[in-house]
């Protein structure tokens, strides 16, 4: 069960026939690949809701400010995350106003820890190695910020741009075209 629907099918399944539900959740995880090392104390829904295996735990957004992260921050915020049962997270790192995405700036309180610069990389190798320590999985956001909402290759005629929506009521004896 590599993909996310896999694992709704299964929980789909054994919630509409109570009757399979041992031999569903046995099966589950003796077909597991990732699962290999886990087995269940006992077979009923309730122990995988209360110890769930890494492959069932949460993943969460995990905001990076800007260049505002240190090595000590990493490693506390991946140990709080382990300790919440958190199985993983997305890197998604934020600018912020007073520093570019891209390019040191000299407005930048924090000039080397540019995006893509190298002492981002290093905190990027850090916290794969940290998560990799916990147990954890880390995955990268592809870029900064929300990305598909703008940036630098957004021109003024396509930025900002707003919806408005509309009902008109219309009476009548005449059908509308």
């Amino acid at each position: 069960m590599k993909n996310p629907a896999s694992i709704l099918i299964f929980f789909f399944l054994i919630s509409i026939h109570p009757v399979c539900k041992a031999e569903l959740i046995k099966s589950f995880y003796q077909n597991e690949d990732s699962l290999k090392n886990h087995r269940l104390v006992k077979d009923s829904l309730e122990q995988i809701f209360t110890n769930p295996p890494a492959i069932l735990q949460p993943y969460v957004w995990w905001h990076w400010m800007g260049p505002n992260f240190s090595e000590e921050g990493i490693t506390k915020d991946l140990e709080a995350m382990k300790d919440a049962g958190i199985g993983g997270a997305t890197i998604f790192n934020l600018t912020s106003a007073v520093q570019e995405s891209h390019a040191p700036t000299l407005n930048n309180p924090w000039p080397d820890k540019t995006y893509r610069g190298t002492e981002y990389w290093k905190a990027i190798r850090f916290a794969a190695a940290e998560a990799q320590r916990l147990g954890l999985e880390i995955g990268l956001h592809n870029t900064v910020g929300y990305s598909t909402t703008g940036g630098p290759w957004i021109d003024e005629k396509r930025s900002m741009q707003n919806l408005y929506g509309a009902i008109l009521l219309l009476t009548g004896k005449k059908g509308v075209l």
